[in-house]
């Protein structure tokens, strides 16, 4: 427990350095450029490596959220409109670069969707994620498969790439909600299955052994012949690309393919040292320095582990846990350094938190670069436990105790939680009698602090859960007595390690809300529907609330002509809203007549189908929660 402690402070710290301001660190990021790399310019494609290490840290802990957000927002807002060869979304002349941004901005619209729930962000990353693959997918095929830069034959790692790209695009776009699309999942998945088609059958890779046999095709002219061997990058690429087409497929088995290729990395002596994943150029010389490529080089380690990362999680399985832990050992113990060159065993600060290139040997001087910082994260990643959070702050809906607790990690990790609301009786001198409920402890008399509600909550890494929790027999008589009761809510969690104590509010549990009702069935005249809500409650109180008339457009299979219209979801059907409004009245048993009339695409619908079966929803709303809705299916007709 104390080591994954301590991991998990030297990712804090490591992240803040990859983050940092262009105050000279060789691993920051520029604010300027919004990229990284050294005084002769930004790298290209290892700020790619480091956007997506930002978004993985991020799936996994709640840390530094906010930052983040801010750093992926101006490196998307400098360099969406141009690039090294002057074209937009990150799109350059090698293929997998282009892939490599791509993959990085579908992780960061998974972790906005996800974890921020932003989806103006999700959306804008998304849509760079997806130009990406469609490019690709437009260049030159020489030899049927995806060359590697212009007029260059393909090569494994631009393979393997694309189809990592395109099957988290396909898992992406099947996931339910807003950007469900279940015919680009399909064209995505197509993709990425026929670019593995492609890459089992060239004889670039061997499924049975886990080996990529070459680098690449040796010609153009006549495809022939093989050039190059594996290295960490391609072999845990390959290994990704299956896990990614295993999880969009759900076919278990492209897991075990897989992993074929992890183990063989790890069972190869010129891959291991001492059971320390490390490049083969290292052992030939300090730092790969005799490699022409030294600079890429630095980032192959992290990518491997990201397979690693993503391996454990699709399958749930442990298989790799003591390789992870021994990876994150070894970067602790030798390649951790402060600003000045000073190795040292852990970080303190962002300042002395720069991680090298070298995990299984110490070497002086060390490299340190951003692809360096970025691989060693991606080790600390991978050996984060979960977090518990409460996204917002608690509060209270009449007689219950509301929050959101949101758990943070791999998929197979959960976190659990206990909310506690304690409320303060004013006792009588004689300490027998209640005379009122405080909000904070009285200068001078008698007093008793007392719990009033208490509860577990729980989540699965990767989701959040509304909580509800209801007042305990102490405190449903204080509120029968005094109306309105303060209380102080103390949520605390026990994931990982001791309880620790996640957030604090002030509360009060107050009346029950008001009751909705419809005081009559919904009528519908030509574009026109008229209901009549009816707010039941004590005088002071007020329903109020949203509603919204949707329908289904009935898709043809070119999924731009509309065929029809259907007040429920299909699988080829796009949702639309006619209308949307807000509403209020006073409490007191009364009702009022409401008419909304459909939008500018309701009226061309009803006049092409001249009927729309359609949904009205309504929805009420109390101290900023929702309440149980209201729907009815109704229909508009010509």
């Amino acid at each position: 427990m104390a080591a994954s402690a301590s991991w998990a402070t030297d990712a804090h710290y490591g992240l803040q350095e990859l983050m940092g301001s262009g105050d000279g660190s060789p691993v920051s990021w520029d604010p300027r450029t919004g990229l990284w790399g050294g005084p002769s310019g930004p790298y290209w494609f290892q700020s790619a490596i480091a956007v997506t290490t930002l978004a993985r840290y991020g799936q996994r802990t709640p840390d530094q959220n906010s930052t983040i957000n801010q750093l992926l927002a101006r490196t998307y807002q400098l360099n969406v409109d141009s690039s090294r060869n002057g074209s937009p979304n990150f799109i350059n002349q090698f293929s997998d670069d282009t892939a490599w941004w791509g993959m990085a901005w579908l992780a960061a619209a998974q972790w906005e969707l996800t974890y921020r729930q932003d989806q103006r962000d999700a959306a804008r990353f998304l849509s760079v994620a997806e130009a990406d693959a469609a490019y690709i997918n437009r260049l030159p095929h020489p030899c049927g498969g995806i060359q590697w830069s212009t007029d260059t034959p393909p090569h494994t790692i631009s393979q393997a790439a694309f189809i990592t790209l395109t099957a988290g695009l396909a898992r992406f776009r099947q996931a339910s909600g807003p950007f469900h699309n279940s015919s680009l999942a399909s064209q995505w998945l197509s993709d990425a299955q026929a670019a593995w088609s492609w890459l089992e059958g060239s004889g670039l890779v061997d499924t049975s052994t886990g080996r990529v046999t070459y680098d690449s095709i040796g010609s153009t002219t006549n495809c022939q012949g093989f050039v190059g061997g594996p290295v960490t990058y391609t072999q845990g690429e390959v290994a990704d690309a299956l896990v990614g087409l295993g999880v969009a497929l759900d076919q278990p088995s492209y897991s075990g393919l897989a992993q074929n290729f992890i183990q063989d990395t790890l069972s190869d002596s010129q891959f291991m040292y001492n059971g320390v994943l490390e490049n083969r150029c290292e052992a030939l010389s300090n730092n790969c320095q005799d490699n022409a490529n030294q600079l890429d080089t630095t980032a192959f380690k992290g990518i491997f582990m990201w397979a690693v990362g993503d391996w454990s999680a699709a399958t749930g399985s442990s298989a790799f846990s003591s390789f992870d832990q021994a990876q994150a050992t070894a970067i602790v113990n030798t390649a951790i350094y402060n600003r000045a060159g000073a190795q040292q065993p852990g970080c303190v600060s962002a300042t002395t938190c720069q991680l090298a290139f070298s995990w299984a040997r110490l070497i002086s001087p060390p490299l340190i670069t951003d692809a360096t910082q970025s691989s060693a994260l991606s080790a600390f990643i991978n050996v984060l436990g979960p977090v518990g959070s409460v996204p917002g702050t608690a509060g209270t809906l009449g007689a219950e105790l509301r929050l959101t607790f949101a758990c943070q990690g791999a998929p197979g990790q959960s976190c659990q939680a206990q909310a506690t609301a304690t409320a303060i009786e004013k006792l009588s001198a004689n300490g027998k009698q209640i005379i009122s409920a405080l909000a904070g402890k009285p200068r001078s008399g008698r007093y008793k602090v007392v719990i009033i509600a208490h509860g577990n909550a729980g989540a699965a890494a990767g989701h959040r859960k509304d909580v509800s929790i209801g007042l305990n027999a102490t405190g449903r008589t204080l509120r029968n007595k005094f109306k309105n009761v303060p209380a102080d809510v103390k949520v605390t969690t026990t994931t990982p390690g001791p309880t620790t104590t996640i957030s604090t509010a002030k509360v009060t549990f107050g009346l029950d809300p008001p009751k909705t009702s419809l005081a009559a069935a919904p009528t519908t005249k030509h574009a026109n529907v008229r209901f009549d809500p009816r707010c039941r409650g004590l005088s002071p109180q007020f329903c109020k609330g949203t509603a919204k008339i949707t329908a289904y457009e009935t898709l043809a299979a070119d999924g731009k002509t509309i065929t029809g219209l259907s007040a429920s979801r299909s699988s080829n059907g796009k949702l639309v809203t006619l209308a949307n409004i807000t509403w209020g009245l006073k409490a007191g048993n009364n009702s009022v007549v409401i008419v909304i009339g459909i939008n500018t695409t309701g009226k061309h619908l009803l006049t092409k189908f001249a009927k729309i079966p359609a949904t009205l929803q309504i929805t009420p709303t109390y101290n900023g929660y929702t309440l149980t809705p209201i729907s009815k299916k109704i229909t508009f007709k010509r």
